[in-house]
């Protein structure tokens, strides 16, 4: 008899079964990888891999809400490790491709969301998912802002829900190329997205927003 998901042997188990399934996913994505595949690769009897996943569908679900979990504590110690909330923003996406270089199951989680969204294997609503991410942009951005280091003018979370939002499509986009070319283009688009998110939030003098032309151009040169 399996052991219970509740039990400490139960949840290593189901925590392994995670970790494996997640390397799969990663490596062929949700429709080329079948569930007896799955099951070989655990190492264990079909009803016991039952016993903790009833489905591939049901695997692939709580295989997302555990990569995205992971991502997110592993993202938000190491940035809050640093002083100032500048420097917190500036290593949020910095740290996001150390982690996928280096627990290449994480991709798992940009795969499955990409194939999987608008189906019924995803329920929760993107929201809900992305929910933890701009919790944790709000709360630098903000600080920032207290501190007098990031511009006073702007919305925290709007500003947050645009980040996560252009960094889920940079990773939409580089999933299609080759896999030995897929870090080094997400290292290239996301310094850019970082570049124009550190350039448009933090200024010398934060509380003034800034200066823009008019529609007849420069206020030098008016008549």
């Amino acid at each position: 008899m399996p052991a219970d998901p509740t039990t400490p042997k139960g949840a290593a188990t189901r925590a392994r079964l995670l970790a494996v399934a997640a390397d799969v996913f990663a490596e062929k994505g949700y429709a080329a990888t079948s569930f007896s595949e799955l099951i070989a690769s655990s190492g264990l009897t079909k009803g016991a891999f039952y016993f903790y996943f009833p489905s591939k569908a049901a695997l692939a679900a709580a295989v997302i809400e555990d990569q995205e979990r992971r991502w997110t504590d592993s993202v938000r110690e190491r940035v809050t490790g640093h002083d100032s909330p500048t420097e917190q923003l500036a290593d949020v996406m910095p740290a996001m491709l150390d982690l996928l270089a280096e627990r290449p199951g994480a991709w798992s989680a940009i795969r499955l969301t990409r194939e999987l969204a608008g189906t019924d294997v995803l329920p929760d609503p993107r929201e809900t998912r992305v929910e933890p991410w701009i919790s944790l942009l709000v709360g630098i951005i903000r600080a920032g802002q207290h501190a007098g280091r990031m511009r006073a003018d702007l919305d925290a979370e709007e500003i947050a829900r645009v980040l996560v939002a252009a960094f889920d499509g940079i990773k939409a986009s580089v999933d299609a190329t080759a896999p030995d070319r897929r870090h080094a283009e997400l290292e290239r688009y996301t310094r850019v997205l970082e570049l124009l998110a550190l350039g448009g939030l933090i200024s010398a003098d934060p509380s003034v927003p800034p200066q823009h032309p008019t529609e007849t151009g420069s206020t030098d040169h008016q008549e």
